[in-house]
Order: C-alpha cells, then structure tokens, then sequence
C-alpha cells in the first residue's frame, strides 16, 4: 500500500508542477504570488514568522520536515542487502525531498496567493494541502478559459486526488510508524531497563506488550484532545512541538559530534 500510495504522490507532484507551469504560461509569466525583490525569499508573509526569534524557532520545523527517514531504520533486517540498498534508498529518497520542496514551495506562487487564499480560507497545517491544491485546479481551469463551474470541479478533483494520494501513503506508513519507533527503542536499549513483558517478542520479532501500552496511550491521548476543548488542544500542540524538538535534536547532536570525533571514528 505505502509503494502504491508513494506512486501516487509522484504522479500527484508531477501534475502540481505541470498545472502550475500552465497557469504560469497562460498568466503570461505573471505569479498569483508576486516577488517583490530579494525580501520575497527571505521574509515570510506568515506575521507569526517575520522577526529574528520566531525565523530561528522555525528551524525546528524545517529540519524536522527533512526528517523521520531514520524511522525505516527499524525494517532494515528485511532488507535483501541492507549495507547497499539501504544507504542508497536514503540518498535518493532525501535527494527527491529536497527538490520536491523547494521546486513546488516556490512554484505554489504561480497559482495561489497567500493573502487572499491562505489566510481567506483559514488554512492551517492540517488542511494547507487541500487549499493549495484546490486552489490550483480552479487556477488552471480559469487559466484555460474554461467555464467557473468546470473549474470549480477540477479544483474538487485534486483536492480530492492528492487526500487520496495522502490516504493510501500514509496508510502504509501507518503500519511501519506504528510498530517500527517503538521496536528500535526497546530493542535497542538496555533490556534490564525494561521489565520482562515490554521486552518479551512474538512469533515475528514484536514487543507485543509494548505496542499495546503504545495503542492504549495514544487512544487515550486522541480521546482528550477530540473532547478536551481549546485548552487541551492547545496542549497537543505543545506535545508536537515537543515531538518536532525531540526529532530533530538527534540530528544537532550527530553534527556537533561528528565535527569533534570525526566521521571515522562514528563509523
């Protein structure tokens, strides 16, 4: 399901960039989202992130969003040649991330304006990619002339097609999320650390117990946000910000180490 669903999302980010060129063409060159000069790249039009503290604490985000690759670390014993595939599989799949980023962050501008559809539709980070994309069918079907319904219906097509897209990816990441944190974090630890039933494994080589006590925490973590109200909420977005902090600090530590020991001696 995750390879079918990982098709799908290339296929969806080829007909962002292709949709996007159109509308570019058609528009005669002109962006949605105008660059007023070099403070374009550099100055957010998000309010919450223009001044020097609130830019560095987005740092967090970026790295973060460059991340979780390691995740995958926990089915590399089912890999027919680990030391080979699985170093290239990185370098490839963090290569595509990267250009996927900056290529279709920069190209949103040719169809979607921040200020009139962004902030007009309340968009946030749970929903900002059915904007986007809905934003650009109807762009490309104004673009090509074609009537408001039809455009409006292309606009509900991609939106549609890329939570589909999103659907059957993260379907199965779902599978490998759920059991391949926990299973690197017990196994890999200490197991007098632990007490004999978290680190007691089934048939397949799972800490059963452990994925349980994992499902019943976070059932009960969704159950207090969805009836908790706005303060618990506003709990669970401190808990992801504390996820993105703890995610992305392994990656400041591996630098800083890797500069005083020197790649050779971490390999």
């Amino acid at each position: 399901m995750s390879s079918i669903g990982g098709w799908f999302m290339i296929v969806m980010n080829a007909v962002f960039i292709l949709a996007s060129l159109t509308v570019l063409i058609m528009n005669h060159g002109q962006l949605v989202q105008p660059i007023t000069g070099l403070q374009s790249f550099i100055i957010s039009p998000n309010k919450s992130f223009q001044t020097p503290i609130t830019i560095i604490s987005f740092v967090v985000y970026a790295v973060f969003a460059y991340g979780g690759m390691e995740t995958v670390g926990g089915v590399i014993d089912s890999m027919k040649h680990p030391e080979k595939d699985f170093p290239k599989g990185l370098i490839i799949g963090s290569l595509f991330t990267i250009i996927s980023y900056v290529l279709m962050i920069f190209m949103t501008g040719f169809s979607v304006n921040y200020q009139k559809e962004i902030l007009a539709a309340n968009a946030n980070t749970g929903n900002i990619t059915y904007t986007v994309y809905g934003t650009l069918g109807k762009a490309f079907g104004t673009a090509l002339h074609l009537d408001p319904n039809m455009s409006l219906l292309i606009g509900k097509f991609f939106t549609r097609a890329i939570a589909l897209s999103g659907l059957m990816g993260m379907t199965g990441a779902f599978f490998v999320l759920l059991y391949s944190p926990i299973k690197s974090f017990i196994m890999g630890s200490d197991p007098r650390l632990w007490p004999k039933a978290a680190t007691k494994l089934n048939k397949h080589g799972i800490p059963t117990n452990a994925m349980w006590a994992q499902t019943v925490f976070v059932c009960l973590l969704i159950a207090v946000v969805s009836f908790g109200g706005s303060a618990v909420t506003s709990f669970y977005q401190i808990l992801t910000d504390m996820g993105n902090v703890a995610a992305t600090a392994p990656y400041i530590f591996y630098r800083v180490s890797k500069k005083k020991h020197g790649l050779k001696d971490l390999d």
